[in-house]
């Protein structure tokens, strides 16, 4: 669709400005997990976009996180709409990354749909960012020790 049309050109680019080099065990690990993911039945197909970035084609929409090593393997599926999300994602799913979508649009389906999971709705590029508030967790509070005196 537009969306990856536009996505991968974007993130090869990104990529050539940087200097990535996955170690031996990284792309052993990866082979090894994309290959699991077509054996599993879920209709994947897999394409390389460059060396370090490895496309798994999900004809399912799911989530296999048991079956991802990070390293450049993205999976990728397509789903007709927002409330499609919540029964792919369970309560352990802190983060998702979007793009393209308005703030009102996201509240919106958070309001409408109260998936079991997703703490954090953030750009893509932004989910690594550093808030005081992660993850649903106000950190200020889990690591201040508050001493009370009466």
């Amino acid at each position: 669709g537009a969306a990856q049309d536009r996505f991968w050109p974007a993130l090869s680019r990104a990529l050539l400005e940087r200097s990535i080099d996955l170690g031996p065990a990284d792309i052993v690990n990866k082979v090894v997990t994309a290959d699991a993911l077509a054996i599993e039945g879920v209709g994947a197909r897999i394409a390389d976009v460059h060396p370090t970035v490895t496309r798994v084609w999900l004809e399912r929409p799911t989530l296999r996180d048991d079956l991802h090593c990070g390293a450049g393997l993205f999976h990728e599926t397509r789903i007709g709409g927002l409330d499609e999300l919540p029964p792919l994602l369970p309560r352990k799913v802190q983060t998702v990354a979007h793009h393209g979508f308005a703030p009102s649009d996201l509240k919106q389906f958070l309001l409408r749909t109260r998936p079991a999971g997703i703490d954090r709705l953030v750009p893509v590029g932004s989910a690594l960012d550093f808030e005081p508030r992660w993850d649903g967790i106000d950190l200020f509070e889990a690591f201040v020790r508050r001493v009370t005196v009466r």
